[in-house]
């Protein structure tokens, strides 16, 4: 249900916050980390991309199957009820891959094939401004990866700022202008994405 996964997104996004590792004192996020800590932050990021790209998946699917209900625990009618391996059939590109489930406008297509009745309202959150998906996908790849392409990728990011050094957590604990760490913010913004998507 597109309730069921906002609500996993929810829960999923509080261990991460939980795991990520931070300074004592937030203004110091430039210290100098241990290995563990850089380790744990590069996969709190991985682990942010991969929960995001599995609720986007979980979203289509349920409002596609007629599983969905809203947050208030109306039912999401779909216009035409699949079942989730025909979602998945319908869904898949030439070559047979799944959408980048984490990309809104691989999301959002996934999801006119399918015809939800909630698509205007899927395509309207996904899309949304201040989604930080993209730079959350960015940085993932390039602790991935880790080819010159991907750095280059995330230094010319508008969000990222050249003290963070590509360096996992000065990244993660980059202190923005309103107080939040980026973690705190990407979570924020994506929980508030995740909502509208399921309301």
């Amino acid at each position: 249900m597109s309730a069921r996964a906002a609500k996993n997104f929810l829960r999923d996004t509080q261990k991460i916050l939980e795991s990520a590792p931070c300074p004592v004192v937030p203004s110091q996020w430039q210290s100098t980390a241990s290995i563990p800590d850089q380790s744990n932050a590069a996969f709190c990021i991985i682990d942010l991309n991969d929960v995001w790209a599995n609720f986007c998946r979980e979203l289509v699917i349920d409002n596609a199957s007629g599983l969905a209900k809203d947050m208030s625990g109306s039912p999401v009618v779909p216009v035409n009820r699949l079942s989730r391996k025909s979602v998945l059939r319908l869904v898949r590109n030439r070559n047979g891959f799944e959408p980048r489930w984490h990309a809104a406008k691989e999301t959002v297509n996934a999801e006119k094939k399918c015809s939800s009745a909630k698509s205007r309202q899927i395509q309207s959150a996904l899309f949304s401004v201040n989604s930080p998906a993209p730079f959350v996908n960015t940085v993932r790849n390039y602790f991935c990866h880790r080819r010159s392409d991907c750095r280059d990728t995330l230094g010319a990011h508008s969000a990222y700022n050249k003290l963070m050094n590509y360096n996992a957590y000065r990244i993660i604990n980059f202190l923005r202008p309103d107080g939040r760490r980026n973690i705190e913010f990407w979570i924020e913004e994506l929980r508030l994405i995740a909502i509208a998507c399921a309301a």
